[in-house]
């Protein structure tokens, strides 16, 4: 599942289905399997996002900012494991407008514009990338199609809403055409059949090692 985004946002990532695990000595329970400090009082869940909290029923939303925290979030922050939270304990207004939050348990992955997606032309070519995300997104002009790189590897689909295929074989010839003087150059080395893929396969291939020193590694 790949989400876009056309203002700050985060994607809320769990591991299947939520596995929440009980807090001693309160009323809490957390989300083991995702990497957000992620709470449940039996009701809500409270996510922490900077310096501040959202709040939804669902974990698929909708999100707002949390007014006030279960009483028993006091005693979470108590726990060596939570005290990072006693600075954003009691809640602290956000600046400006929440986050929008996209949630999945399946892969997923994000792209994030600084609001609607501006793109510029490559010379040469007949693709344009985009220019306001920090992101890895194309448009083949001739057929108005979408590419995207995540991970080493190309999806396209017709909308950027999607659905998403994977692509890396079935690239456009252009994307091999893409000057090296472009600012868009930097993916040649993602894009099957070039130079720079060529090399990229012959320096994975060089064995490194490396020295250490088991006291310092401590």
């Amino acid at each position: 599942k790949i989400f876009v985004g056309y203002r700050p946002s985060i994607l809320l990532d769990v591991d299947g289905e939520p596995h929440l695990t009980e807090i001693p000595n309160t009323n809490l329970k957390f989300v083991l399997n995702t990497q957000w400090p992620l709470f449940f009082d039996g009701k809500s869940y409270y996510l922490v996002v900077g310096q501040g909290w959202l709040t939804s029923s669902r974990l698929e939303g909708p999100w707002a900012a949390a007014k006030e925290l279960p009483a028993d979030m006091t005693k979470v922050a108590a726990n060596k494991e939570w005290a990072s939270l006693k600075k954003i304990i009691p809640v602290k207004k956000l600046p400006g407008e929440p986050p929008a939050v996209f949630y999945s348990d399946k892969p997923s992955d994000i792209i994030l514009f600084d609001g609607q997606p501006t793109y510029a032309k490559i010379p040469d070519t007949q693709l344009t990338y985009a220019t306001n995300t920090n992101s890895v997104v194309f448009v083949y002009t001739p057929t108005q199609q979408f590419y995207y790189l995540v991970a080493g590897r190309w999806f396209s689909a017709s909308d950027l809403q999607g659905p998403w295929t994977y692509a890396t074989p079935n690239l456009p010839a252009d994307f091999a055409k893409i000057p090296a003087s472009s600012p868009a150059s930097a993916i040649l080395a993602s894009v099957p059949g070039t130079d720079a893929a060529k090399d990229a396969v012959l320096l994975a291939q060089v064995p490194t090692t490396l020295t250490v020193n088991a006291t310092e590694a401590a």
